[in-house]
């Protein structure tokens, strides 16, 4: 989403939590994104989401989102092996 390359600064983000996920879908390889801390932070806290285009969802009560490197033009790539996950985020994560 950022560009940064940097792989020692990304972190595996799970989309669907994984106190809420079953046994099979927490080490589902499409039930994560790598993120960097700033934004894996704001996506856990349901700040952010994504929708199914991969364009970025920012929740109103973010404040100033541009210092925590988020912007409306901000995107992922999302596979069809994703979407369930993300469904699921925007319903019940996404603030």
């Amino acid at each position: 989403m950022t560009g940064y390359a940097d792989k020692r600064f990304l972190i595996a983000s799970h989309i669907k939590p994984w106190q809420a996920a079953e046994d099979g879908e927490r080490l589902n390889d499409f039930n994560g994104s790598p993120l960097i801390s700033n934004l894996d932070k704001a996506f856990d806290l349901g700040y952010i989401s994504f929708a199914s285009s991969g364009e970025i969802l920012i929740c109103s009560e973010l404040e100033q989102p541009e210092k925590l490197g988020v912007s409306e033009s901000s995107r992922i790539t999302i596979r069809a092996q994703h979407q369930g996950f993300m469904e699921y985020h925007r319903s019940e994560c996404f603030i």
